[in-house]
């Protein structure tokens, strides 16, 4: 009896480790912390919501923008700054686009994604900022520490926000709905469909916690 419940106990702390590396926190900006300065920087993110604050905002009123995946094929308003948050799907499928359009900086939301576009940018000599998010602090897990869903991008972007650029002036989040009439995309947007390890309620909870302690970070949704 003993011995099966040494090894039960065994097994749960081996699946307790693995999960615990597959969810890591990533590391801080690579090769060096000051790639992209956000101190008294304004920031705008456009998330892929077809809603009206998204189309009325002036990006020229904020030092950087942010745009998601695809959203830097399809928004077409002139900005300052541009950063490409990208996940892995995206970052596979179109690293010579982003390369090309040679942003300011890159945000990476997978340990893949970073890992793959630090590679091209290395093949092609390119020097562009590559920065890599912290996956969301206090995100819920289960008995054997596994996240008991996958965070949306925005989510990436808040922990990544507060852990490295504190000092920013503003960030204000655009063009998201978490999904409330389904994906009300912009024309054009639309890659693949949703994944279904994404749990919205997790994110706005998330976004809820985050806003409330962090007043230069505002969101264009009713919390």
């Amino acid at each position: 009896m003993h011995l099966v419940l040494a090894i039960t106990i065994l097994v749960l702390l081996v699946c307790f480790k693995l999960y615990s590396n597959v969810n890591e926190t990533m590391s801080s900006i690579e090769p060096k912390d000051s790639v992209l300065n956000f101190k008294n920087k304004s920031v705008l993110f456009i998330g892929p919501a077809d809603v009206e604050s998204a189309k009325i905002i002036n990006p020229l009123d904020y030092d950087y923008v942010i745009l998601p995946n695809n959203m830097s094929r399809v928004f077409d308003k002139p900005y300052n700054n541009l950063i490409i948050m990208t996940n892995q799907y995206f970052a596979k499928n179109n690293a010579d686009y982003i390369i090309n359009k040679n942003p300011s900086g890159i945000l990476c939301t997978t340990p893949y994604s970073y890992t793959f576009m630090k590679e091209k940018l290395n093949e092609k000599d390119v020097d562009i900022p590559i920065m890599k998010c912290p996956f969301p602090s206090n995100w819920p897990r289960n008995f054997i520490g596994k996240a008991t869903s996958w965070p949306l991008g925005l989510s990436f972007l808040l922990q990544y926000m507060v852990t490295y650029a504190p000092l920013v002036k503003k960030l204000h989040v655009i063009g998201i709905t978490f999904y409330d009439n389904g994906q009300q995309y912009k024309k054009g947007y639309k890659l693949i469909e949703m994944g279904e390890s994404h749990n919205v309620e997790n994110d706005k909870t998330y976004a809820r916690e985050i806003i409330k302690k962090h007043k230069n970070i505002t969101i264009d949704y009713p919390l």
